[in-house]
């Protein structure tokens, strides 16, 4: 985002990158993050966690056609017509039986999607925890010419029946990209931004 600065009656330009961060924990609720199947909801964790809540990951049976399942938030107030890097870290709280594998978690906006990583179960198939970030798999999108930009988060699989898979935290990092500079699809090097999230989601994953 172009700032100015004013010096001696001056009126200089700075060109200062846009970025934001969001995060959410859904301790209540979805915290403005929607979906539009009746399976994926805010509900209470599986006990002896069910005194707080997650984002609920579930698919009844084998007869319905969606293999990915995700929420997705609309951002407002970003650039207009200007390309972002974006990379997400979550955490996530599973109680499944290993035959419920492979869960891929998948993450993008405006249709546009990467592979963070697989949910792995622990050797007896119980409750586990696991971070998955994108940070080695950043992608990178366009906002249109209102600034408008849908995030989206989800896990895709073609198991017949899932249950007991929550999102339990998540940030997001949006980072400008300058028009100068050349888009390198996979960065491996992490922002200050990234570094902070990767801290944050080790504390709020200490949590759980």
């Amino acid at each position: 985002m172009k700032k100015t600065l004013t010096i001696f009656g001056l009126l200089l330009a700075t060109n200062a990158l846009f970025s934001q961060s969001i995060s959410a924990n859904f301790q209540t609720d979805m915290e403005g993050w929607t979906s539009h199947q009746t399976t994926v909801e805010w509900a209470n964790l599986f006990a002896p966690m069910n005194d707080r809540g997650g984002i609920s990951f579930a698919r009844e049976n084998a007869d319905e056609n969606d293999t990915f399942l995700f929420i997705q938030k609309e951002m407002l107030e970003l650039l207009p017509s200007t390309n972002y890097r974006i990379t997400f870290n979550t955490s996530w709280l599973a109680w499944l039986e290993t035959t419920a594998f492979p869960i891929t978690v998948k993450v993008g906006a405006n249709e546009n999607f990467v592979v963070a990583g697989q949910l792995t179960p622990n050797e007896n198939g119980l409750a586990f925890t696991q971070n998955i970030n994108n940070f080695d798999n950043a992608f990178y999108v366009n906002t249109d010419d209102e600034g408008r930009l849908f995030l989206m988060i989800g896990i895709e699989t073609e198991n017949p029946k899932i249950e007991n898979v929550f999102l339990n935290t998540l940030r997001v990092v949006l980072r400008e990209v300058p028009k100068t500079e050349e888009v390198q699809e996979d960065s491996k090097e992490k922002t200050e931004d990234e570094d902070e999230v990767e801290e944050d989601s080790k504390e709020m994953s200490s949590r759980t």
